[in-house]
């Protein structure tokens, strides 16, 4: 896991602590990487409940949870939270968690993967939630900091 710590101008990459908010992989972390956990295969691949758009399969969770149960319930299918990194599947979903957060470091957005992000087309003032809101949603096709204790609908994201 990395962290983008910045300073006089140079971008260098830190390990970042055990941190339960950010996780190298998608998943439950019980995966081969040759699309099964545990042997069985992902249910995000075979289920009927998963759209396919741009080449990932796509779930909304309809249940209003936290962005940390949200991941939960996507992981339970071998996926994890949508990360967007475009305009086009971006404005498919709205009002959803994303797989974004700055719980790291203030202002610093990291996506689940551990990496900076790159696609973060915020509303006119957000960021505006300091150390109160570090997880992103979704809406009107721009992101906003929320708490991430926030009950909200979510993405799942099946790459």
């Amino acid at each position: 896991m990395v962290a983008c710590v910045c300073a006089c101008g140079r971008i260098s990459f830190d390990p970042l602590a055990d941190n339960p908010l950010i996780d190298a992989a998608p998943g439950d972390g019980t995966g081969d990487g040759n699309n099964t956990i545990d042997g069985a295969p992902r249910a995000c691949l075979t289920s009927g409940a998963y759209t396919t758009l741009g080449g990932i399969r796509y779930r909304e969770g309809t249940e209003l949870i936290s962005w940390t149960a949200a991941r939960t319930a996507c992981q339970a299918d071998g996926a994890d939270l949508w990360v967007p990194t475009s305009t086009q599947i971006f404005n498919t979903f709205a009002g959803d968690w994303v797989g974004i957060t700055d719980v790291a470091t203030e202002n610093t957005w990291i996506t689940i993967y551990g990496t900076p992000a790159t696609f973060l087309p915020f509303l006119a003032g957000q960021p505006d939630g300091g150390g109160q809101e570090n997880c992103l949603r979704a809406t009107n096709n721009q992101l906003e900091d929320r708490a991430c204790t926030d009950m909200r609908d979510y993405v799942c994201e099946c790459k």
